[in-house]
């Protein structure tokens, strides 16, 4: 009786262990970004080129004519996405079925896009354009693979001399001593990140951040979420939303039909 009571104390104690350890696997697997639950696309729209391809201006022989001109262009390199988010934090066990949650009201994290479905958050680093050379960036641990900002220029039809290149656009650098956290690694003015800042109100301001992030095989567009605040499109309260994101897209010549994947991540804290 002895030996079966013994028995049975050890099977509890395994049956305990295991849930145990199944809870804290379920935990564990949130401490890196993933995919979200839902996303919705609103739409997709690109700034419309001219319709008129040239304008009729007289000649008169003898005149000496100031003209004054100017043209507004769509990129050939970049898309850019906007939008809100919601979160919860919840309690669930390994079917998803939820004993409790809490609402995030107020989000703040990161919304990630990367060209690769994979990503190793454990070796993540931010890119800091000016630590090497003005076309590439320190890599960690070694090696920057394909990439590097040359090979990302050149994979998506970026000339050196384009006013539209990478450095052109990540041309600030990410200055927050506290920094941020992804996964357990952690993000802050000692790692120089470059720095992009998309528009509030349709002008240049430094409230929106942007940085890219790498594992030496993904590019990692990494926005900084911001609570309801004005976005590009000029105040109201219409115009509040979480974040702002651009990613790399090539629309060059010979390639404006062709579309480049990115997968979405969320960290929310």
């Amino acid at each position: 009786m002895k030996s079966k009571r013994n028995w049975i104390r050890f099977s509890t104690i395994i049956a305990l262990a295991s849930a145990f350890f199944l809870f804290l696997s379920g935990v564990l697997a949130q401490s890196t970004p993933t995919g979200p639950n839902t996303l919705t696309v609103v739409n997709s729209t690109r700034y419309p080129q001219s319709n008129q391809s040239s304008y009729a201006v007289q000649a008169q022989a003898g005149n000496v004519t100031e003209l004054i001109i100017s043209q507004r262009r769509s990129t050939e390199a970049w898309q850019g996405y906007y939008g809100n988010i919601t979160g919860t934090i919840t309690l669930d066990d390994a079917n998803n079925q939820t004993l409790f949650d809490w609402s995030l009201p107020n989000p703040t994290g990161e919304i990630y896009a990367a060209n690769d479905s994979t990503v190793d958050w454990t070796k993540v680093f931010c890119y800091n354009l000016s630590q090497n050379s003005s076309e590439g960036p320190a890599c960690n641990p070694s090696g920057c693979g394909s990439t590097n900002t040359s090979a990302m220029e050149l994979k998506f039809g970026i000339n050196l001399s384009d006013h539209d290149g990478i450095n052109e656009t990540f041309n600030s650098t990410y200055t927050d001593a506290t920094g941020f956290f992804v996964g357990s690694v952690n993000f802050n003015a000692a790692d120089g990140c470059s720095m992009a800042n998309p528009f509030t109100d349709e002008n240049s301001a430094a409230g929106w951040q942007e940085v890219m992030l790498s594992d030496n095989k993904s590019i990692i567009f990494t926005s900084l979420v911001r609570d309801s605040q004005n976005a590009y499109r000029g105040g109201g309260a219409d115009d509040k939303y979480d974040f702002q994101l651009l990613v790399l897209e090539n629309g060059h010549v010979g390639s404006e039909l062709t579309t480049s994947t990115y997968y979405f991540f969320v960290e929310l804290t």
